[in-house]
């Protein structure tokens, strides 16, 4: 897939939004995608505005918010235990070495 001046594709989408811009990269590209056959249809016949208006302008894809959603879950993530289970896994001649596991 390539867009306009190399530009990303979330980027040409938001170009795409704009009146006067043209949609038949997004078009091309929504088309090799695997949607359904009524949505093929209406995107194949639509007019640029109705594509735009319809398919286009609705959807806004945020990129911008990642890092605050890896924070927030790092803050939510469960702390580790203080306490090791070392007696699995320990091969039996070490157990009574490092005191973990059966005497």
């Amino acid at each position: 897939m390539s867009f306009p001046g190399k530009k990303p594709g979330l980027d040409y989408w938001r170009t795409a939004a704009r009146e006067k811009s043209d949609v038949e990269p997004i078009r091309n590209v929504l088309l090799s995608l695997d949607l359904p056959q009524d949505l093929k249809v209406f995107i194949q016949n639509a007019t640029q505005e109705e594509l735009r208006a319809r398919v286009i302008r609705p959807i806004r894809w945020v990129n911008h918010f990642g890092p605050m959603i890896a924070a927030d879950l790092r803050k939510r993530r469960l702390k580790p235990h203080t306490t090791w289970h070392l007696d699995e896994g320990v091969p039996r001649k070490h157990q009574q070495q490092w005191g973990c596991g059966a005497a």
